[in-house]
């Protein structure tokens, strides 16, 4: 099994941003989550908004889930691989 060991130095003049790093670092996966639970909300609001047999209103929330989709993929972040 391979092992990946991640050390912080919290001393010293670069302790603040050290202590920003290991924050980072420790709530990736929540982040990852909330990125994910967004999605999932906005995939229930374009399925809402079909539902309602209102056109305007699904291609609003079709557009606010593809900038949404787009936002992420600029970023390169794939949830799926973060999460599974």
């Amino acid at each position: 099994m391979a092992e990946i060991i991640f050390k912080f130095d919290l001393s010293g003049d670069n302790g603040i941003d050290e202590e920003r790093a290991a924050a980072r670092c420790f709530r990736a996966i929540d982040m990852a989550l909330v990125i994910h639970q967004i999605q999932e909300y906005l995939r229930s609001e374009v399925g809402l908004a079909e539902a309602k047999d209102s056109r305007e209103a699904y291609s609003q929330a079709v557009q606010v889930y593809k900038n949404c989709a787009n936002i992420i993929s600029d970023h390169n972040i794939d949830i799926d691989e973060l999460l599974i």
